[in-house]
């Protein structure tokens, strides 16, 4: 009977351990899928991180463009404002205040760095001279009225 036990015992024992190497192989299996999905998980989220990032950098663009076009929206306002005063009359003092918000607005816009070209400082630069020019035109016909009376 011992030794009936201990066949039965040895014939379990030999039939479970052929399953072992079964069972070890789909552990491996399960571990690799395992470390698989773990770098699909962590690419996702850099993916993840990414475009977080570039939400914020497309944000804070908008709210540059935005601040552009309200410096452009008063530098056309002014400009236009200058444009009717010379059509009715020309005035020194208004046109020149005018014509420096109009560089004070040019200033900012490039100060901003969003239109800042070539173009940008020259035109400034050609809008100081052009509000000089004004101003020593309009001195020397006061100065001429003046020698008149």
């Amino acid at each position: 009977m011992a030794k009936e036990e201990v066949r039965k015992s040895e014939t379990q024992v030999n039939k479970y351990g052929s399953n072992v190497p079964e069972y070890e192989s789909k552990i491996t299996q399960i571990k690799c899928d395992i470390s698989q999905k773990d770098e699909k998980l962590k690419q996702t989220r850099e993916g993840i991180w990414k475009v977080k990032k570039q939400i914020k950098s497309v944000a804070e663009f908008q709210m540059k463009a935005r601040s552009a076009a309200q410096l452009l929206g008063v530098l056309g306002g002014r400009a236009s404002v200058a444009e009717y005063q010379t059509r009715r009359f020309i005035l020194q003092k208004p046109v020149v205040k005018v014509m420096e918000d109009m560089i004070k607005a040019t200033e900012q816009i490039t100060g901003n760095e969003l239109l800042n070209s070539n173009d940008m400082p020259r035109l400034i630069s050609k809008m100081k001279e052009n509000n000089q020019r004004l101003a020593a035109i309009c001195a020397s016909e006061s100065n001429s009225d003046n020698n008149l009376i």
